[in-house]
């Protein structure tokens, strides 16, 4: 919704400013059992992203299971997206929704819509599906980031800093690596049969994820022997990770870390970073027996998608 105030001004003329939604894809299959109802789907979706999940999202939802679900159907998971605190919920229209609108008398109203070809909406790195086929025994551990404002940047930062597009962002990143240390991975290893050992534990991100691998490979090297730094966020932070680069590190480390061409808005700031990133290189490979991988990917930008093509990559350079 708007304040009064917000509305006042649009209708004065001034510009009236929303935040822009994400889309989340939903991908259907199959269709429902017996005693299961289209308000089990978004009762289960509300566990998976909870009541908060779909804040400023876009609720879309695709795949061979849209076929199986009548319009009313729909129009109940639709409805109850509202519960996810999502901006709306959308479907595709077919011939499920032709015959509809021929009962109701409205065929001329028919509006064929439809994803674009290449939508990718929120895609992940595809780990399971690549661990699955490729019969790799890894355990993979990820966590979830906290989606409200700025925590996600402030959780995944072990600095603070001021950044143009979101302000002041208090780094708690610190405070997360030690938990994931002395909380975390014990509880992982006590829990499941792990090997515990450095030459057996690894850490990946990409984004704020991968500067966060970084800072732990410079600072944890004795607990983990690789690290996967895929577009690490530098820009606003590299004064203070380049004072974090002379950390001793434990000898048979391996870093891979990335950039892509396409991720930044012009040529000085992808000059700027690449600079950056070639530093970090540099220094790393200074250091007693740490190999140092890194890749730029022209075409890359900086999304799941272009880091989804890249996993093949760092699993055979990693020897994973």
């Amino acid at each position: 919704g708007a304040g009064g105030l917000d509305v006042a001004c649009a209708m004065a003329g001034l510009p009236f400013s929303i935040v822009k939604p994400k889309v989340v894809g939903v991908k259907l299959v199959n269709k429902l059992r017996d005693g299961v109802s289209a308000k089990d789907i978004i009762i289960k979706l509300i566990g998976i992203m909870t009541v908060k999940g779909g804040v400023n999202k876009i609720i879309e939802y695709y795949g061979d299971g849209v076929k199986t679900l009548t319009v009313p159907e729909r129009a109940t998971i639709c409805n109850m997206g509202a519960e996810l605190g999502a901006t709306t919920s959308i479907f595709p229209t077919d011939e499920r929704t032709k015959e509809y609108l021929i009962q109701q008398g409205r065929e001329e109203d028919y509006i064929e819509m439809k994803a674009d070809e290449d939508a990718t909406y929120g895609v992940s790195w595809g780990l399971k599906d690549y661990l699955e086929k490729h019969d790799n025994r890894l355990m993979v551990v990820g966590l979830e980031c906290n989606h409200e404002g700025n925590e996600r940047l402030s959780e995944f930062s072990p600095y603070s800093f001021e950044d143009y597009s979101f302000g002041y962002v208090e780094g708690k990143g610190i405070a997360l690596i030690d938990w994931m240390i002395n909380e975390l991975k014990p509880y992982i290893d006590e829990k499941y049969p792990t090997k515990p050992g450095r030459s057996h534990t690894y850490i990946g991100g990409s984004s704020m994820g991968g500067l966060m691998s970084l800072y732990i490979i410079l600072k944890h090297s004795d607990i983990f022997s690789k690290a996967v730094c895929v577009s690490c966020h530098l820009y606003p932070l590299f004064k203070q990770m380049r004072k974090d680069l002379r950390t001793k590190m434990h000898p048979n480390t391996t870093v891979y870390i990335s950039w892509g061409g396409r991720e930044f808005g012009n040529n000085h700031v992808f000059a700027t970073v690449t600079d950056q990133n070639l530093q970090i290189v540099r220094a790393l490979m200074k250091k007693p027996q740490v190999k140092v991988i890194p890749y730029v990917f022209k075409n890359h930008d900086h999304s799941e998608t272009a880091w989804r093509k890249e996993l093949p990559m760092w699993f055979k350079e990693l020897g994973l």
